[in-house]
């Protein structure tokens, strides 16, 4: 069994009116990032992890990354989250079984809830960590401008994707070829659903 992480780092969302992108805040003695890839670092099922950066950051942390105990590889993104994870697939080797995408912004994954994803992914081809929503959701129409509330929509039938979103390798490549083709999502699980394949859902984490 081999598996890949993909740490999708390359967005370039900000935090608390900080100049610097949220992934690479500092959070104890590292940042953001580094916490996100010391957990899948750390994990014994992870043989590889292939890290998507900001292009012109990627030489300044390729020696870093290089030294960790998982090896680690570095590649530029893209100017969209698929495109990113897209390029960074692109390094997964052939004779992976899984591949797990984390969002970098994510430092708190713990090895719980990778395991169940992983497992769930191997069960059945496709799993994603969710919760399930905890407050009321409203469908709202706006064809009047003005919004309002459509129908109420039960909470149970509603969660909140997170990551890891782990796949079989040929079934995260049929989802990014939708991608290619110029669909906008999310995330990877709305590509390989758009694809035709089912996505399992595993308890996620709120701390997550």
């Amino acid at each position: 069994m081999h598996i890949v992480a993909i740490v999708a780092a390359a967005g370039s969302g900000f935090r608390m009116e900080s100049e610097i992108p949220k992934q690479f805040l500092a959070l104890g003695n590292t940042t953001v990032l580094g916490h996100s890839l010391d957990t899948f670092d750390r994990h014994p099922r992870v043989d590889e992890i292939i890290v998507v950066l900001p292009t012109e950051l990627t030489s300044r942390y390729a020696a870093d990354l290089a030294s960790r105990r998982t090896p680690t590889r570095v590649i530029g993104g893209g100017p969209r989250r698929q495109d990113s994870v897209a390029m960074g697939f692109a390094l997964v080797p052939h004779h992976a079984d899984l591949v797990a995408v984390h969002d970098a912004a994510r430092p708190f994954v713990s090895a719980a809830v990778i395991d169940r994803t992983l497992d769930a992914a191997l069960e059945n081809g496709a799993a994603i960590a969710a919760l399930v929503a905890q407050d009321t959701v409203k469908l709202v129409d706006r064809s009047d401008g003005l919004p309002t509330v459509d129908t109420t929509l039960p909470r149970d039938t509603i969660y909140l994707a997170q990551t890891p979103q782990v796949f079989r390798r040929s079934v995260l490549e049929d989802g990014l070829a939708f991608g290619a083709a110029g669909m906008e999502v999310t995330d990877e699980a709305m590509l390989v659903e758009r694809a035709g394949h089912t996505v399992s859902l595993v308890d996620g984490d709120l701390g997550n």
